[in-house]
């Protein structure tokens, strides 16, 4: 079914771009009218009659072609699967094509064969960044053979998760706190060979239940909600981290980014089962 879903949001976001392509299209040829018994099969004639239309007439051609890629990654992203901008991008690229086609057939001004591609792909952008979901969310549980004091300490006391996760390189603390609501830190992890920095503060913290904490980077506002709860002797442990870009630039970064971002978040998860486990046995 997800398939289908997605060659449907293809289908649907090309139609809609097409439909809008064609009806800009319909208001020029309303006002520029074509001459009677021009073929336009005749590519040659089409050429000639081309050449004595006015900046006007590709004025109206190249907002055709612009708001179509708009629309229709639009539409494909706003209806694909978990508004995955992929049904988009092939939508914005197969019009993108067409637009290169249609320069190819017939010939057009130097100054609009410049000017299409950089104006399908810039709307086609706004489309998809128009489109896109206002949050990103990656969600796990982890079920954990330690008391439950042993796990939230872990996951609240900053120096102690930072040993917990291999990947933090190191912690500074921006604040005189180092435990609880109000805690800010700055954390530098080494991510795929190099590091990155981001600063981090608690803003929330139940003790033994709940834990929160918040960064704003690049701008995005990550958000992350630790919650443990007793099962028997075990612990269940419950992480769930929104993503909230709020940026024109951040819309277009993080969905890049946000799948190596659940990736590094779960095997966090899995670091910190393995560190309470194992200081459990050590106990």
């Amino acid at each position: 079914m997800k398939i289908l879903h997605f060659i449907g949001a293809v289908v649907a976001g090309f139609v809609a771009g097409v439909l809008v392509i064609a009806l800009i299209e319909g208001i020029s040829s309303m006002i520029y009218k074509m001459p009677e018994g021009l073929d336009t099969k005749d590519l040659e004639a089409m050429a000639d009659w081309v050449s004595t239309l006015p900046v006007g007439a590709f004025l109206f051609v190249l907002s055709a072609w612009g708001c179509g890629c708009f629309v229709g990654a639009f539409v494909a992203r706003r209806i694909a699967p978990q508004r995955s901008a992929k049904p988009g991008l092939i939508v914005w690229a197969l019009l993108t094509i067409a637009t290169i086609s249609n320069l190819i057939m017939i010939p057009h001004p130097i100054w609009v064969s410049v000017v299409a591609v950089p104006d399908c792909l810039v709307f086609g952008l706004l489309g998809l960044v128009v489109a896109a979901p206002g949050t990103y969310t990656v969600q796990c549980n982890r079920t954990i053979k330690a008391p439950i004091e042993t796990v939230f300490a872990t996951l609240a006391k900053i120096d102690e998760f930072s040993q917990a996760i291999p990947a933090i390189q190191k912690v500074e603390f921006l604040t005189d706190t180092h435990y609880g609501v109000g805690t800010r830190f700055r954390e530098t992890r080494l991510v795929n060979g190099r590091e990155a920095a981001a600063t981090l503060e608690v803003t929330e913290l139940v003790e033994n239940k709940l834990l929160r904490i918040v960064s704003d980077e690049g701008g995005t506002v990550w958000d992350t909600i630790f919650r443990v709860q007793k099962s028997g002797e075990q612990v269940e442990m419950e992480m769930k981290m929104d993503a909230r870009p709020y940026k024109f630039a951040a819309r277009i970064i993080t969905p890049m980014i946000f799948g190596m971002v659940s990736k590094f978040v779960r095997q966090d998860m899995d670091s910190v089962k393995l560190y309470c486990e194992s200081a459990e046995l050590q106990d």
